[in-house]
């Protein structure tokens, strides 16, 4: 009755406390309705409601239409929709009325099962609970409210939540720390337990980091947690709501639900504003806060830039040249570097791959290993790293890192990623020149084997967080060991998404297209470096080797779209089995990407100037990188680079010269991770004096 009262008091202050029933009867779309449900930009100036932007909601649960009495079968919401069950009454919780919600009793193991979430380390990047908690009588008491996946092995808890006298809300994830699984939480004491009050707890990841926001307010607003990443979990890793176990606290819920993609800072205050008037506890959010006066509105931050596949397009674009021409200018100079900047390096002066599934201290790394796609290494398992002898041999020495196959009781291949396996780390946006300097080892005569290693080839970004999302594919050299001149060049894929067929996207895979596949006058197999290139112009798309071209193509929008590198050594057994006895290895000496120098003079709202390096550029001094913006954000990552090598990237503006950078070019790139499509801006380069 309290609430009833309190939400009353707010309706006659803002007219809005209480949600519409229009909107009630709305989140109860059955799933097939909510996948006929586009991102309608056209929402834009309405009030903002979680529904017009179906495609975030994976899987969720509300209390709307559940009848009274015990509750067997909780029916899902979302493009996913998992029902819950419990099929044993003395476990099962129950529902009374609205003010009720979906309620568990203290100490009475009801909860209600949804399996397992093969894909929730990438599709449930937020959560959004509405619940009651009735009071503790001392810290001691505590009660568990949902798991997903629960494990206590690293992938497990995605997250867990649960609450307790001593910590309030409490959350966390099981991921991999340096020495084995550890858990990674955040908590929070802003929840008013007392059973009577309706809570907004929203919890989400975004750009390696763990946030944890109770009625509006953060506390902490993040973890230390830089670089969550974390392995898939195990199968029989089972998700649940309420406590198996039997906490001593009872509750009830509202809403659950699951989102996708990285929440940016208005979403994220948006869907807080939302839930506020579903509930009725506007009172409960800061004075400051930025949706209690006035409801949240669609405007343009809702709906992010999205690729969307074109059959027309692609085929034009693709047969502009007519594959019988591609290979017109074999053999000639590949156009001039003149207009591109260096924006990366890797020369291998130190050993840069770091593990992709961790869930700490990569922030340090360049490359990710082995990634998440285990099919890449065809008939040979990818490796993770060891710390001993193992796939990935950097050489200090010679300055290369080493991708190798070998076998030890199963063939077992390598791969190196530029992001990690949630997505952070390195991508390019708009083309560029990309470089690989390899060398395969000397076979004399056909190999005859399966050996397939491969180079500059890439995803597009958007496929990790927007799991609907088609995954472009763009491989810019394969080469085969069963003939030691043939190559495979500029071959292209779209996969459908993760999730296929919804929203409007791909329900399958299109055939795919390729720049050429031909035996050429090259030894692949001759011991030699030799320097492979895939340049990406806005209108050519051009392949090259020690700078002579192979093939061109007129430019697929695809190739334009933000994409992150992977290089790798797999096998086809079909094609023979190499000898077991050895490793056969593929050496990388360096590779880079140059960037035409306009595209790092621009910038783009909410940026209203390119960034500045301020501070004296003397070895042992410390550099600021800062930018004007004309929206608050607060998210802000770093990427520093010197003459184009990565020094490492986090949320902290200052940078240290060291000895190594001495005449070196300085840059710095901010990325604003809080901002809608996590646009990207570069500062001037600045060359560094000694000491």
């Amino acid at each position: 009755m309290l609430n009833k009262i309190r939400c009353l008091v707010e309706y006659f202050k803002w007219i809005l406390c209480v949600v519409p029933s229009a909107f009630t009867a709305a989140l109860l779309l059955s799933s097939s309705a909510v996948e006929a449900q586009a991102t309608d930009p056209e929402a834009e100036g309405n009030l903002f409601n979680l529904l017009d932007v179906p495609e975030l909601l994976v899987n969720g649960y509300t209390q709307d239409d559940t009848p009274e009495g015990p509750v067997r079968n909780l029916g899902a919401t979302g493009f996913n929709p998992i029902d819950a069950v419990q099929d044993d009454p003395k476990k099962q919780p129950t529902y009374g009325n609205t003010d009720s919600g979906i309620s568990f009793a203290a100490g009475s193991r009801q909860h209600l099962n949804f399996g397992h979430v093969d894909d929730a380390l990438k599709s449930y990047r937020w959560m959004l609970l509405l619940l009651k908690v009735e009071p503790p009588n001392s810290a001691e008491d505590r009660v568990t409210l949902l798991s997903v996946n629960e494990d206590e092995l690293a992938g497990g808890r995605v997250p867990r939540v649960e609450y307790s006298g001593k910590s309030g809300i409490s959350v966390s994830w099981r991921g991999q720390g340096p020495s084995g699984s550890r858990t990674y939480s955040l908590s929070n004491h802003g929840l008013i337990a007392d059973g009577e009050t309706w809570n907004i707890v929203l919890v989400y990841r975004r750009h390696g980091r763990l946030f944890l926001s109770v009625n509006g307010q953060s506390d902490p607003e993040v973890s230390d947690t830089l670089t969550f990443s974390a392995p898939s979990s195990r199968k029989d890793a089972k998700s649940f709501i309420g406590d198996p176990q039997g906490g001593s606290l009872g509750w009830s819920f509202d809403a659950i639900i699951f989102g996708q993609t990285e929440l940016s800072e208005a979403l994220a205050d948006k869907i807080v504003g939302w839930a506020a008037r579903r509930i009725g506890s506007l009172y409960l959010l800061p004075e400051e806060f930025a949706y209690r006066s006035e409801p949240p509105m669609h405007d343009e931050r809702d709906f992010p830039a999205r690729y969307s596949h074109d059959e027309q397009l692609w085929s034009d674009s693709w047969y502009s040249i007519p594959e019988n021409s591609r290979m017109e200018h074999l053999g000639k100079p590949l156009p001039s570097d003149e207009g591109y900047v260096r924006v990366f390096l890797d020369d291998f002066r130190e050993n840069s791959v770091s593990r992709s599934d961790a869930s700490e201290g990569g922030q340090g790394g360049i490359w990710f290993a082995p990634g998440w796609n285990g099919g890449v290494g065809k008939d040979a398992q990818l490796e993770n790293l060891k710390r001993g002898a193992d796939l990935y041999t950097h050489d200090p020495d010679s300055s290369t890192l080493t991708l190798s196959i070998g076998f030890d009781k199963q063939w077992k291949g390598s791969a190196i990623y530029s992001v990690n396996d949630v997505g952070q780390g390195r991508s390019w946006e708009g083309g560029g020149i990309f470089r690989a300097r390899v060398k395969l080892p000397e076979i004399d005569g056909n190999p005859g084997v399966g050996f397939f290693p491969a180079i500059l080839w890439f995803y597009n970004l958007e496929h990790l967080f927007w799991r609907t999302s088609e995954r472009i594919e763009i491989d810019g050299f394969e080469f085969e060991g069963n003939d030691d001149q043939w190559i495979n060049g500029g071959s292209a894929h779209v996969h459908a998404g993760e999730y296929p067929g919804k929203f409007g996207h791909l329900e399958k895979d299109i055939a795919h297209e390729k720049m050429f596949a031909a035996r050429l006058d090259i030894d692949i197999w001759d011991g030699k470096f030799h320097l492979w290139e895939l340049r990406i112009e806005p209108d050519f798309t051009y392949l090259g080797v020690d700078g002579t071209e192979l093939a061109r193509v007129a430019t697929p929008r695809e190739f334009l779209e933000r994409v992150y590198m992977i290089a790798d050594y797999a096998l086809r057994l079909k094609h023979g089995e190499p000898d077991q006895n050895v490793r056969h290895d593929m050496v990388l000496d360096y590779i880079e990407v140059l960037q035409r120098e306009e595209k790092l003079e621009g910038f783009t709202k909410p940026f209203s100037a390119r960034p500045t390096i301020v501070g004296e550029a003397l070895v042992g001094k410390t550099l600021h990188c800062a930018a004007d913006l004309e929206t608050d954000i607060k998210d802000i990552w770093y990427y520093w680079y010197s003459d184009g090598y990565p020094r490492g990237f986090s949320p902290d503006p200052k940078y240290e010269i060291t000895q190594s950078d001495s005449g070196s070019e300085v840059r710095c790139m901010m990325k604003l991770v809080g901002a809608v499509n996590q646009p990207e801006a570069w500062s001037d380069k600045l060359r560094v004096g000694g000491a």
